[in-house]
């Protein structure tokens, strides 16, 4: 059966979300913005929709995930306007501003709010309204009952024991989620081909083909040099921001507390998960420091690493002078280029189970929440962006396009590509879509609505004009993951990953948390110097410094606490 990769735009708008439960970190990259305005349209209506929809005005929005600023435009705005009768006003995101915003005692009209904590914050102050009493306005919410559970987790868990809605969650599932674009690490796939495509079974595996690839391809076609990897310091915290990426390759979760699913592995018994503290001598996160320690005693690691920014590593694997990528960052090759074979591909390490914790079930969601100010000004323009949000084809459009232009239905909810689809989907840039990140449904589990089909275009039934596979795809098929259509699914096929069990959230007391900050500083401050230390007795000298110090300070304290509040955070 043809699969179309010839177009891919893989799903960078994404970006690496987080599981249900998890303490990794969630990023995403800002998309681009329209300068500031706070003019309506002239017409009553919006533009394109023949009048069936009434205009209603405004709506600011802050969002955790985004920063946007000013009014949103461009064709998700389009589509937002004439389905909902809204503009969309994007409040400027700033460290530190939900805080202010909140002891200032307002909040723009639709708040988007990262975390359990930041909700209760609000709702302790008295500042959102329960959704409970805009009900009739957001049909969408009661008309599929996959948002139940949903709704119901947020009362029982995320209301500040009120018991009320004062948050819609997102990215939520019932189910494991399948068959996502997930399973290993991207690697310039033609060079991996020109050393000869080995199996790759461990971090020495993959140092030693990195330098193979190297050494074969030293420096760029305009004679500047070519690394292994190029990362950078923006996202890290008390583990190297880039470590949870590579974490799930190794079998583990990383963060001050390490979980190695090794024994866990075909179980599904979450009692077989091994804890540790971050410093201890068996940690998975100690084994990637001494990946990335080799990695740069080998010339694989780019020395601007420590200060560069992730825009600026990213266009460094565009430009070909990076060999590895921990995510898609930087890696989406022209449709010319994989048509002759160039470009990145997953590969996966099959020495371990990969830890597929973005595909474990997640019934209340992954803990960012919708939330409608009680000062809000237009209560009815952003209950209809809200409504349209939770509707399952917002998510298809978010993620492909328009309905009829690249996208339909069949009479059972089937979704299929129409002809020109996929051309019209390759022409659409991403990247500025000009509207904030507001994805509800989780875009790589079955849909209400849509026969079991997720919003991932390439698991969808093919067509008479399903593009072939490009030769970079072909390539890849064939010597890396056995005719797979992810490396995600070649490893499910030979038995090694592992979906870890569904985890409510996280939620530690103050004293907890304080313990945690210090914690994170101390590693955050020992981290890169384990990386460049000058040989392995410095590395060890290091990490037997920093154990110490945070021992001290009570790690192990830390780790009980932890684990315990876990294991009764599982479903």
């Amino acid at each position: 059966m043809k699969r179309t990769f010839a177009m891919i735009a893989t799903l960078t708008m994404v970006l690496s979300l987080a599981s249900c439960g998890s303490d990794g970190k969630t990023s995403s990259t800002p998309e681009s913005s329209t300068p500031a305005s706070s003019s309506t349209p002239a017409a009553s209506t919006p533009a394109g929709n023949d009048g069936e929809v009434p205009y209603l005005g405004e709506v600011e929005v802050y969002n955790a995930e985004a920063a946007n600023v000013g009014l949103c435009t461009g064709w998700m705005p389009d589509y937002i306007r004439e389905s909902a009768g809204v503009d969309m006003i994007g409040i400027a995101k700033e460290d530190g501003k939900f805080e202010l915003m909140v002891t200032a005692g307002s909040l723009p009209d639709v708040t988007i709010i990262d975390g359990v904590d930041n909700l209760n914050y609000a709702i302790d102050a008295g500042l959102l309204i329960d959704h409970s009493t805009v009900m009739e306005k957001l049909p969408n919410l009661t008309k599929y009952e996959e948002n139940d559970s949903m709704m119901q987790y947020v009362r029982d868990n995320c209301s500040s024991g009120t018991g009320g809605l004062y948050g819609l969650n997102r990215m939520y599932s019932e189910s494991e989620i399948a068959d996502m674009d997930v399973g290993g690490i991207f690697l310039r796939y033609d060079y991996f081909g020109d050393v000869g495509y080995p199996e790759l079974k461990n971090t020495d595996d993959l140092l030693d083909a990195l330098k193979a690839m190297q050494d074969a391809h030293p420096t760029t076609d305009d004679g500047k040099k070519i690394y292994g990897m190029s990362i950078f310091p923006d996202w890290d915290s008390a583990t190297l921001g880039v470590s949870g990426y590579m974490a799930r390759s190794m079998g583990y979760n990383f963060g001050l507390v390490d979980r190695d699913y090794h024994e866990y592995q075909g179980t599904n018994d979450a009692g077989k998960i091994i804890f540790r503290g971050i410093t201890d001598n068996d940690s998975g996160y100690k084994k990637f420091l001494k990946f990335m320690f080799k990695a740069n005693q080998m010339g694989l690691l780019d020395p601007d690493s420590m200060t560069q920014t992730f825009d600026d590593s990213k266009a460094k694997t565009a430009s070909g002078r990076s060999l590895l990528s921990f995510d898609n960052w930087g890696t989406e090759y022209s449709a010319e280029d994989q048509a002759n074979g160039i470009g990145f591909r997953r590969v996966p390490l099959t020495g371990d189970p990969y830890v597929a914790d973005d595909c474990s079930p997640c019934p209340g969601g992954t803990h960012t929440f919708v939330t409608i100010s009680k000062d809000c000004k237009n209560v009815d323009a952003a209950c209809a962006l809200i409504n349209l949000m939770y509707d399952p084809e917002f998510t298809v459009t978010y993620m492909n396009g328009r309905r009829g232009e690249v996208w339909d239905q069949k009479e059972d909810g089937t979704p299929y590509m129409v002809e020109g689809g996929y051309e019209a989907r390759a022409n659409l840039d991403f990247n500025k879509r000009g509207c904030l990140v507001m994805l509800t449904y989780h875009f790589s589990a079955p849909l209400p609505g849509f026969n079991g089909y997720s919003t991932d275009y390439t698991l969808w039934p093919t067509q008479p004009w399903t593009p072939e596979d490009n030769q970079l795809v072909k390539n890849w098929k064939e010597h890396t993951v056995n005719g797979n259509f992810t490396a995600y699914g070649y490893m499910k096929s030979i038995d090694q990953y592992v979906v870890p069990p569904a985890v409510k959230a996280i939620v530690l007391d103050d004293e907890t948390k304080m313990l945690e900050d210090r914690l994170k500083d101390v590693m955050k401050t020992a981290n890169w110097k384990l990386v460049m230390a000058a040989n392995e007795a410095e590395f060890e000298s290091i990490w037997a410094e920093t154990a110490e110090t945070l021992n001290g300070i009570g790690l192990d304290k830390y780790v009980e606490t932890w684990t315990e509040t876990y294991r009764n955070a599982l479903y």
